[in-house]
């Protein structure tokens, strides 16, 4: 249970100290977990996600205010950027 406070923790102020429009490496972005734990919002985001474990691009929907660096928007994307 620390674990995962300390985790959230170190998130929350990477978040805050990378600026937006940062990019990410692409195998840094394709292997972040999904972190449900953000600030929700009423409009669901509806993209795609990759999925380490599976080896493939997954459909995502999530209600977080932010989409998680673990999304892209189309499947070709997710595939391309991230497919081994």
């Amino acid at each position: 249970m620390k674990f995962f406070l300390v985790l959230l923790v170190c998130i929350a102020i990477c978040e805050a100290v990378i600026p937006p429009g940062v990019s990410h490496s692409n195998e840094e972005r394709c292997n972040t977990a999904i972190d449900n734990n953000g600030e929700k919002c009423a409009k669901e985001y509806k993209g795609f996600t990759f999925n380490t474990e599976a080896n493939k691009c997954e459909q995502l929907a999530t209600k977080l205010c932010r989409p998680p660096l673990n999304s892209f928007d189309t499947i070709d994307d997710c595939n391309k950027r991230c497919k081994k």
